[in-house]
């Protein structure tokens, strides 16, 4: 990572200094129990959803039941103002890489996030789960140009909705 270069290496050693004297492992431990510990009880909550929490420290990852999941979560996720990538090659796995100087509050930020991300999982899956029964609908479920239609159309549904409730008030 360091190229090679003079500066580079001062500066990749400057970054273990700093990581020994923070000793910022034990951060990452810590951190990524809270992590863990809350998506293990949103996999409880949530069985038709989530399938498997797994990963150590701040490397962690969910799995979920259907492919179309990972794209749909990582959809709500950014909605609610957090990035996690879903795999190209299995995207029903996603994982969180969570910087490891991560505060025990702004982890518990991210959880309340993930927590308004997959409610809004709940919102859609009555719609989505009858739907992907059927094998055709599955395969468009899958898709990622469908995905991006629906994720579009339910944004503008959803902006809709919200206007219609602010001009009650």
């Amino acid at each position: 990572t360091a190229g090679g270069s003079n500066l580079g290496c001062h500066v990749s050693l400057a970054v273990i200094e700093h990581i020994e004297r923070e000793r910022l492992w034990e951060n990452a431990l810590a951190r990524g129990a809270q992590l863990k510990t809350a998506l293990e009880d949103l996999q409880r909550e949530n069985p038709k959803i989530l399938r498997e929490v797994r990963g150590i420290g701040l490397m962690i990852g969910i799995e979920y039941l259907h492919e179309f999941m990972g794209p749909m979560m990582s959809d709500a996720l950014a909605q609610n103002g957090v990035f996690a990538a879903y795999s190209g090659n299995a995207p029903q796995v996603m994982r969180f890489m969570v910087p490891i100087v991560i505060t025990e509050e702004e982890m518990a930020d991210v959880i309340r996030r993930i927590r308004a991300a997959v409610a809004t999982m709940n919102r859609l899956l009555p719609f989505a789960l009858p739907a992907a029964k059927i094998p055709a609908v599955l395969h468009l479920l899958n898709n990622e140009k469908v995905q991006t239609a629906l994720f579009s159309w339910v944004r503008r549904v959803e902006d809709v909705v919200s206007a219609v409730k602010g001009a009650r008030k």
